[in-house]
C-alpha cells in the first residue's frame, strides 16, 4: 500500500491505526536456546562417544533427523514394538541428539550423541512405575551383561506424576542408578503456579521424578 493511499485511508475516519507490514523470520527452531543452552560444538562438545537413555514413548528410528542413532532398543509399554506411536519420544529424541548429517532440518544439543530407546509408555502417553523401572534397568544395560561397556551414561526422563513417591520403587531405582554415577535428567512437569495443566488437579509445583 503506497504512503499516500495509507494516508488518505487514515483521514476517512473509519481506519484507528495503520502499522507498517514489516518482515520476519521465525527463532528458536531449536530448544537449545530455550533451554539457554550454547552452542557446545563451538566448544568442542558434540556428545560423540556419550549414551544417552531415553525412557519415553519410543523413538522414530527412520526420522530423518535420528537415522543411525539408535544403539539399543526395547519395549516395556505392552505394545510390542519400540516405535513411537505418540510423538513425545521423538521428539525428546530430536532435542538431545537430533542430526542434520543424514537429512534431518536440525541438530540437537548433542547431534553424535547415541540413544537407548527405552519405550516405557504406550502411544496414550501412559506408563507404569514397572514399566519405567524396568526400562530404566535396560537403559543402564541393554545387553544384560554387567562385564560390557554399553550402557548409559545420561537417562532423559521427561514425564511426571503428582503425589509422594517418597520410599517407592522407583525412587530407589533413581537413586541406585545416581550411584552408579549416571547423570538423570527429569522434566520440571507440567504443573507450574501460573497455569498448571489439569492434569495436575489443583497441584501446583515440581512433578516427581523432578521433585526428588
Amino acid at each position: 500500500l503506497a504512503e499516500e493511499k495509507a494516508y488518505a485511508l487514515a483521514q476517512t475516519g473509519e481506519i484507528k491505526k495503520i502499522s507498517k507490514d514489516k518482515e520476519l523470520t521465525i527463532l528458536l527452531l531449536e530448544a537449545r536456546e530455550q533451554a539457554n543452552v550454547p552452542d557446545n560444538r563451538q566448544e568442542g562438545y558434540s556428545g560423540l562417544g556419550i549414551r544417552v537413555g531415553v525412557i519415553d514413548t519410543g523413538i522414530d528410528s527412520q526420522h530423518p533427523m535420528l537415522l543411525g542413532s539408535i544403539s539399543a532398543q526395547q519395549d516395556f509399554s505392552g505394545e510390542g514394538t519400540t516405535a513411537d506411536l505418540q510423538g513425545h519420544g521423538t521428539h525428546i529424541a530430536g532435542i538431545i541428539a537430533g542430526s542434520t548429517k543424514t537429512g534431518g532440518q536440525l541438530n540437537g544439543i548433542a547431534p553424535k550423541a547415541t540413544l537407548i530407546n527405552a519405550k516405557a509408555f504406550n502411544q496414550n502417553g501412559s506408563g507404569t512405575i514397572s514399566s519405567i523401572i524396568a526400562a530404566l534397568n535396560f537403559a543402564l544395560n541393554p545387553d544384560g551383561n554387567t562385564y560390557t561397556d554399553d550402557g548409559a551414561r545420561i537417562v532423559n526422563m521427561s514425564f511426571g506424576a503428582t503425589g509422594n513417591f517418597s520410599g517407592t520403587a522407583l525412587e530407589t531405582a533413581i537413586r541406585e542408578a545416581e550411584a552408579e554415577g549416571v547423570i538423570i535428567v527429569a522434566s520440571a512437569g507440567n504443573c507450574g503456579y501460573e497455569s498448571p495443566s489439569a492434569s495436575c488437579q489443583g497441584y501446583a509445583g515440581l512433578t516427581f521424578p523432578g521433585s526428588m
